[in-house]
Order: C-alpha cells, then structure tokens, then sequence
C-alpha cells in the first residue's frame, strides 16, 4: 500500500494500462476529507462498502 500526505488542492495521478485517473483533496478536516476522482466512464469507481454489498448479494444470489 502507498501512503501519501496531500493538503488541499493537492492530486495523485494514476495510469493502468493505458488508463489516467486522478484523485483529488478537495476539503481536508480533522477526522474525514472530500476526494474528487476524474476517471473515464469505463471506469467504475465505488466506494469500499458498495462493493462489499454488491459482492453479498452477488454470494446469496449464487446460493439461491
């Protein structure tokens, strides 16, 4: 895991396989922050507890 500092303002740029995306900080305060995150629509970007539901239902569906 890479672990950075950014104040404000500040990006991270990221390339995959030919795909560039970039997460900003957009508010920092004590004990949360706003990130904003340019990405391609081919791209799905989610936060962690969605896709830990979408992998539950995905689980009971598959049991069903």
């Amino acid at each position: 895991m890479l672990v950075l500092t950014r104040r404000e303002g500040r990006r991270v740029v990221m390339t995959y396989k030919g795909v560039t995306m970039t997460i900003e900080v957009l508010e920092a305060r004590r004990g949360s922050s706003r990130l904003g995150i340019e990405a391609p629509g081919s791209v799905e970007v989610l936060r962690e507890e969605l896709v830990n539901d979408a992998a539950a239902v995905a689980a009971r569906e598959e049991q069903s």
